[in-house]
């Protein structure tokens, strides 16, 4: 995981749990923590967030994932316990697979049992990349 991503998961944790249910810091769980996965041409997977952009980006237009301005949101499927998210988390649609950590049904923005079900498992995707993120 490239230090952005571990820094923009890191800051998304500490702001959004334990869950505050009217902090404007809450809105970085949206565009600031990890979504979903989805496989690029080239075989790496790109990191998404709630509004299917970028980890970080805050847009509602639309962006191109296979562009190198991305490259920090991109990790190699050799570089993460992928299977993890295969087992009930995979959907594809025309064509494109993605990996969801989160359904609207396990949100972790609504309900602390589903934060740390989530920390548990981005932290299990991500372990070969990136220490504890449980310091957050």
């Amino acid at each position: 995981m490239t230090y952005f991503i571990e820094g923009m998961v890191r800051r998304g944790l500490r702001d959004t749990f334990p869950i505050r249910k009217n902090s404007s810091k809450r809105e970085h769980s949206w565009w600031g923590l990890p979504y979903c996965l989805e496989v690029l041409k080239d075989g790496r997977l790109i990191v998404l967030n709630r509004g299917y952009k970028p980890l970080g980006v805050k847009t509602d237009l639309w962006v191109d994932y296979e562009s190198s301005e991305f490259d920090y949101s991109k990790v190699s499927s050799y570089d993460i316990n992928l299977k993890l998210l295969e087992d009930g988390f995979r959907t594809v649609f025309d064509g494109t697979d993605k990996y969801y950590f989160y359904t609207d049904e396990n949100s972790p923005r609504y309900k602390n049992s589903h934060a740390i079900a989530y920390v548990t498992l981005v932290e299990s995707v991500f372990s070969p990349l990136v220490s504890s993120l449980r310091e957050f």
